[in-house]
């Protein structure tokens, strides 16, 4: 019988030491802490339209901003009412919400009084949105993103303001893949110089091939001489 107890016990312990690594490779994630970077394109160009925080300097020299933050999948925001309290937020902390694939995941109403400010951010980690200090619990719709988004990160609200954060910023982390740059010839060409136009010959009008008119002068009668013509020599006169 204690064989038989003892058999059983190692049986539920591989089985409980086996369930982590199945869920790391084949489920969803689950929970996990992390730093990640924020790299802020607003330090090398500010762009033609800058935002209402944008100053001419900013907080610091460095482009990137590093935050510590709690990474769940990003269906708990969906599937769990209350998984989770947004106020324990803090500075340079947050959470970041990913999601199996992109998509268009709606961010919608819930029971989060805290202001937050919410990066909705696309497969390759470039913060195509941000809702600053936005209260969930205030959201009287669904707000969608204009393009498809791989994750949400949650910051307390005034962080983007106070570390000069933009949409085009891009978060470091490894599940974002950035497609390789590649480089194409110009969409473009150059301009090629016209060829002198060809100039067409004078068009050559035959002659007309109608007849043209001639007066016709009325014959003259063959007169008789009845009197004989003196032509500077003998006198002639003419046979009758």
């Amino acid at each position: 019988m204690t064989r038989f107890f003892t058999l059983i016990a190692v049986l539920l312990l591989q089985l409980w030491l086996a369930v982590p690594s199945y869920a790391t490779q084949q489920g969803p994630l689950a929970y996990s802490r992390t730093n990640i970077v924020l790299m802020r394109a607003s330090m090398l160009d500010k762009g033609p339209a800058p935002l209402p925080w944008q100053r001419d300097s900013l907080p610091a020299d460095s482009p990137g901003v590093i935050f510590s933050v709690e990474i769940r999948d990003g269906m708990t925001l969906y599937n769990q009412d209350g998984w989770y309290n947004l106020s324990g937020l803090s500075d340079k902390n947050g959470l970041m919400l990913i999601f199996t694939a992109p998509g268009i995941a709606p961010l919608a109403p819930m029971s989060q009084y805290a202001p937050l400010d919410i990066l909705m951010i696309d497969k390759e980690g470039t913060v195509i949105q941000i809702m600053p200090n936005l209260v969930l619990a205030n959201l009287e719709d669904d707000m969608m993103p204009h393009s498809p988004i791989l994750a949400f990160l949650f910051l307390p609200g005034g962080t983007c303001e106070a570390n000069g954060i933009n949409p085009g910023d891009r978060v470091m982390h490894k599940v974002f893949k950035r497609a390789p740059a590649v480089l194409t010839t110009p969409t473009n060409p150059v301009p090629q110089p016209k060829a002198a136009p060809v100039l067409a010959a004078p068009a050559i009008s035959m002659p007309s091939q109608q007849p043209v008119a001639v007066e016709e002068q009325p014959a003259q009668p063959l007169l008789k001489p009845e009197h004989p013509v003196r032509t500077g020599g003998a006198l002639m006169v003419p046979i009758p």
